[in-house]
């Protein structure tokens, strides 16, 4: 959110010996400018919850399930920051660490974690003044988007995975407290990443304002990477968001920042898909024209990806 240009890298290592299991983020980079730092139990929260994920239901939820989980978070890092950090947003943050979990262990054990899921844990906030009525007002819209593939399953289209537990904001909710009108709200064509399964699907919106002037904070991830694939399925799409001003001029929106929006602009949000499950050369061409029918995947796209 201030070193706009600048990836941020997430590493870590997983020694699996005996009953214990070892988690080692050495090599993540350090704490950076933005809100997007994690303290120590943030990150933890990401552990623990892909070890019971992967335990199963019917383990005791106590202290010790947590006994054979041990841990090394370099300290000044963006897995566990130093005061004065900013983690106001570290929510972000504690999705991704949750990616590169169980991108290492999808190497040991494939057939048991899914394909990586557009998980974006972020969300577009609106607030201004209503200038008919004088009253102040503030909004958001939870940016869901596709989950990655499994075994044997599709992923979901536009839901919040793993560490997450919220699903969307209601077109007529959120119209009826904004000065917005949405003019479209409809699965992303082609997000989802090929596969024998296929990855679930984003979400496109725009969002029009009526009348006065908006300050529009804008908390996306992944515009720069994609929701990797497993076993030869393909990364899903990244997300992206755009401004068309009432004059026509078109202004790509960063994944994280906040801008403002006059009356007749136009702002479009487009999420990411889930990544891919196996070959999408073995998908089944009945689930290949069922996805073309239901405008999931396009002509070219079942001919170049799906061989159909």
């Amino acid at each position: 959110g201030i070193d706009l240009e600048r990836k941020v890298k997430i590493e870590v290592e997983i020694t699996i010996k005996g009953s214990d299991i070892m988690m080692d983020f050495t090599g993540s980079d350090p704490q950076v400018k933005g809100p997007l730092n994690c303290v120590e139990s943030s990150t933890l929260a990401a552990v623990y919850y892909s070890v019971r994920a992967l335990a199963g239901p019917n383990v005791p939820n106590n202290s010790g399930c947590y006994r054979p989980i041990k841990y090394f978070l370099p300290q000044g890092s963006i897995v566990n920051c130093k005061f004065p950090a900013s983690v106001a947003a570290r929510a972000i943050t504690v999705t991704r660490i949750l990616d590169t979990i169980f991108g290492a262990l999808s190497q040991a054990i494939p057939d048991k974690i899914p394909a990586c899921s557009c998980c974006l844990q972020g969300n577009v906030l609106f607030g201004g003044i209503d200038p008919l009525s004088g009253e102040r007002f503030i909004n958001c819209e939870l940016a869901t988007g596709g989950m990655g593939a499994r075994s044997t399953k599709d992923g979901l289209e536009a839901i919040k995975t793993d560490l997450t537990n919220t699903m969307n904001v209601p077109v007529e909710a959120f119209e009826m407290s904004t000065l917005f009108r949405v003019l479209r709200y409809n699965l992303r064509n082609d997000s989802g990443g090929a596969g024998e399964y296929r990855g679930g699907l984003g979400f496109e919106k725009v969002f029009e304002l009526l009348r006065g002037e908006v300050t529009v904070t804008n908390r996306g991830e992944r515009n720069y990477t994609k929701s990797w694939g497993v076993y030869g399925g393909l990364p899903g799409k990244e997300c992206r968001a755009e401004i068309i001003r009432s004059d026509g001029r078109v202004e790509v929106i960063p994944s994280k920042g906040v801008f403002n929006l006059k009356e007749g602009d136009k702002f479009f949000v487009y999420t990411g898909g889930g990544g891919g499950y196996g070959n999408p050369l073995r998908r089944k061409k009945e689930s290949v024209l069922m996805d073309v029918v239901n405008k999931k995947v396009s002509v070219e796209s079942a001919k170049k990806e799906y061989g159909c």
